[in-house]
């Protein structure tokens, strides 16, 4: 899918499915070449049972790799819609873990 002929609905439920694909496998490089070289993840307890920003690649597959057996994540979901403005695409998704329900932005 072309991002020029997909909604943003669409395009970001195909990046959670592709996302939730690759920690089932637990193919942590491939969930990290899924963010752009300029990223963050924010963990608020979900991941790190702690508050946590992770910068970059290399520290989001490292919190990735200390945490997934763990955590077991599953069942990633888009909630609601998705919106785009001046090329960002975003929207709130819901996702499981072995312990508790999450919600994250994306």
């Amino acid at each position: 899918m072309d991002s020029k002929t997909t909604t943003p609905t669409q395009q970001i439920s195909k990046w959670l499915s592709s996302f939730s694909k690759a920690l089932s496998n637990k193919d942590i490089e491939s969930a990290v070449n899924m963010f752009a070289d300029d990223c963050y993840w924010r963990d608020l307890v979900s991941f790190t049972w702690n508050l946590k920003t992770s910068e970059g690649k290399k520290q989001i597959g490292a919190m990735l790799k200390s945490t997934l057996s763990k955590v077991k994540p599953n069942n990633w979901q888009l909630e609601g819609e998705a919106s785009e403005a001046d090329d960002v695409t975003d929207g709130w998704f819901t996702f499981e873990t072995k312990v508790a329900r999450g919600k994250g932005h994306i």
